[in-house]
């Protein structure tokens, strides 16, 4: 993992988007925003990202499709699912038992900044801050 972790935040509503990095930039994470799966998927090809947080529909090709890449192609398997419902099968099934999280709508922006912090800020950072 690099010294400032890189988030890929994918999500197709721009306000959403917008708001989730505003959230999650105060941890002084580099992130990149995009709103459809193409630009994503170009992204991925390019760039060391430490963590995908990703719809699943989306334009052109679908956060399923993303997490396939983002495991073939990256060291480092954090990955946020943003979901409108919960479905464990369905999960189970497309993305082979890899272990990702899911947040359901209405998205909580603490739950997604705390969900991402446990991963990519050393424990005893986050102790620290909390007290």
């Amino acid at each position: 993992m690099s010294p400032t972790p890189t988030i890929l935040l994918v999500c197709e509503e721009t306000i959403l988007a917008q708001t989730i990095n505003f959230v999650l930039q105060k941890n002084e994470f580099k992130i990149l925003v995009c709103h459809d799966g193409h630009t994503a998927l170009e992204i991925l090809k390019s760039e060391p990202v430490d963590y995908l947080i990703t719809e699943i529909l989306l334009p052109f090709y679908s956060g399923f499709d993303l997490i396939h890449h983002f495991v073939q192609s990256h060291t480092f398997k954090n990955i946020l699912l943003l979901c409108v419902f919960e479905n464990p099968g369905l999960m189970e099934r497309s993305l082979n038992f890899i272990p990702i999280k899911q947040v359901l709508k209405p998205y909580n922006l603490q739950e997604i900044n705390q969900i991402v912090k446990e991963r990519l800020i050393p424990t005893q950072y986050i102790h620290q801050e909390s007290n």
